[in-house]
């Protein structure tokens, strides 16, 4: 894993929320909550990272939307971007949920899971997770992505860009423990 530059809460947010509107699984969820907001898709796909109120906005569908494994999130967490090779995505786990641990066979590895993926292409950045550089990485969003790129390495592109963010607190985070 290599470092490419800083990254932010906000641009976090918006690629998490850019990644899950082009889910089948969360999309629909997503758009209710948007409408609870009163807001159109352009604030998720088309995010103006320098607008204050659309990231507070941002902030507010995001932890709305996906309370289910924010409770708890830390809140001091440093976000990075990152280039990722085939060695680093064999060693990132999913978090710990029953649904992706029983497609991993309980070890939390992508590469497990490998074989209940059928289709891959392009996706959004990754959005990892780690208590510090060197430590276990988790995948906090894009779960499916990591599989399909181990289930296809050809198509991994020589720079997959994903952000990481860093933060000791995530050892006492229940999604993150037992890495």
């Amino acid at each position: 894993m290599q470092f490419l530059e800083k990254s932010s809460q906000q641009e976090m947010i918006a690629e998490w929320l850019k990644g899950e509107m082009w889910s089948k699984r969360f999309s629909g969820p997503l758009k209710k909550i948007l409408r609870k907001f009163k807001q159109g898709q352009g604030v998720v796909n088309n995010p103006k990272l320098d607008n204050k109120r659309e990231n507070v906005l941002r902030k507010k569908i995001l932890f709305t939307y996906r309370k289910d494994i924010l409770r708890g999130f830390p809140k001091n967490i440093t976000w990075q971007k990152v280039t990722l090779n085939i060695y680093d995505l064999q060693k990132i786990k999913y978090i710990n949920q029953d649904y992706l641990n029983e497609r991993s066979l309980s070890v939390r590895l992508a590469k497990e899971a490998v074989k209940h993926v059928k289709k891959h292409g392009w996706f959004p950045k990754m959005i990892l997770i780690s208590t510090q550089p060197g430590a276990p990485v988790v995948v906090l969003e894009g779960h499916l992505r990591l599989t399909a790129y181990l289930m296809a390495p050809e198509a991994i592109p020589n720079k997959l860009i994903a952000f990481i963010g860093y933060s000791p607190e995530f050892s006492g985070w229940d999604l993150y423990q037992k890495c």
